[in-house]
């Protein structure tokens, strides 16, 4: 499938934002707020974000294909234009 513009855009904001918020609770449930605090959160958002972005890029594509087959292999009613 070809990786557009908006499709990077969107997953790239979609990364950031859900690998800071879920990283930033975890080092806080498990590290606590200690003095390596940001270091440690900086690093573990870091992993993530490399970990979630190509994963929004490329396999999210395939399961929106699925997700629109099936909707419409059920006969749900689509607002929106599926587009690969």
């Amino acid at each position: 499938m070809k990786t557009t513009i908006i499709q990077w855009v969107i997953s790239s904001a979609i990364a950031l934002v859900v690998t800071s918020y879920i990283s930033f609770a975890l080092v806080a449930i498990n590290a606590g707020f200690t003095q390596d605090f940001l270091l440690i959160w900086g690093r573990s958002w870091l992993i993530a974000f490399i970990m979630a972005l190509p994963s929004l890029l490329f396999v999210g594509p395939v399961i929106k294909k699925k997700a629109f087959a099936l909707i419409q292999e059920k006969g749900f009613f689509i607002t929106q234009k599926h587009t690969n």
